[in-house]
């Protein structure tokens, strides 16, 4: 899934797309692999100064709901990768 899908997905499920949700999407489409919630947070403090764990967590769960994410248990820790297709660079 590209990012212009997920962003696409999101206002067809009624949800506002803001920028910090597309930094999220971004920051995984770029990423190769899984991370973690802790690798999108240290990510994120370098753009804003402030960000809320809180709503990082619960933009990575809607986007894994909504299937934009997968996700795995890895040493006890959820990782997350954009969901893969074809085009996925």
């Amino acid at each position: 899934m590209n990012v212009q899908e997920a962003i696409t997905l999101l206002k067809e499920k009624g949800y506002k797309v803001t920028e910090r949700r597309k930094e999220i999407l971004n920051f995984f489409y770029e990423s190769d692999g899984y991370r973690t919630a802790k690798d999108l947070i240290q990510y994120l403090e370098s753009r804003y100064r402030t960000i809320s764990p809180d709503t990082i967590y619960r933009n990575l769960h809607l986007y894994n709901e909504m299937g934009i994410l997968e996700s795995t248990e890895l040493n006890g820790e959820t990782h997350f990768q954009m969901r893969c297709t074809e085009e996925h660079h």
